[in-house]
């Protein structure tokens, strides 16, 4: 039980990161194409 949660707790902060700079490069992205 320890294995996959441990894992999980693991790559659930690095899952956030990809996620919060996915969401700040689309946004530099939608803000090139608007100026």
């Amino acid at each position: 039980m320890s294995g996959p949660w441990g894992l999980f707790s693991h790559c659930a902060p690095l899952l956030l990161i990809l996620k919060q700079t996915n969401l700040t490069v689309k946004a530099a992205s939608s803000h090139e194409s608007v100026d």
